[in-house]
């Protein structure tokens, strides 16, 4: 009888609003990831990465830092990444060590680059009643730098792993 009385005066779905939306967001984005996984871009993405001599750790991040940028969820930009790394690791037959660096990589380019089509931008944004401008200022730029220095940390050990 109260929950009805709360959908009544609109209590619930008032409180539901800004979860909808993120939900929504992100739901969106890992149907994206899942389209890009199922078309095959990670063998177009892999015989390009060969033709041009990138380390397979830049690659790694590189991948899930562009869909970090373009679909906004950290989630699904590391499964993404992952996914589209992993056959790649594979041919390639990279060590024990050399495959935790592509998780850390991957992991860092999922968090980099957080801007306007991420929730926890929005959360951060409404959280500490920032501005627009204000957010990307400060939660973006740091996001990005935790992001770059780990890949700058993953890189480094690379030089001594086999």
């Amino acid at each position: 009888m109260l929950f009805i009385r709360c959908l009544k005066f609109g209590r619930v779905t008032k409180g539901l609003e800004p979860a909808g939306i993120i939900i929504l967001i992100t739901g969106a984005g890992g149907v994206f990831g899942k389209v890009l996984v199922e078309s095959g871009v990670g063998g177009i993405l892999a015989s390009g990465m060969q033709a041009l001599g990138i380390p397979l750790i830049l690659f790694a991040f590189m991948t899930s830092a562009v869909m970090r940028i373009s679909q906004g969820s950290g989630t699904v930009a590391m499964i993404t990444g992952a996914s589209l790394t992993a056959p790649v690791a594979q041919l390639m037959g990279v060590s024990d060590q050399m495959t935790a660096l592509l998780v850390i990589a991957i992991a860092c380019g999922g968090t980099a680059f957080s801007h306007v089509n991420d929730s926890g931008f929005w959360l951060a944004n409404r959280y500490f009643d920032m501005s627009v401008a204000d957010t990307l200022k400060s939660w973006t730029v740091m996001k990005s730098l935790v992001g770059l220095t780990g890949l700058a940390v993953c890189l480094i050990i690379s030089l001594f792993i086999t």
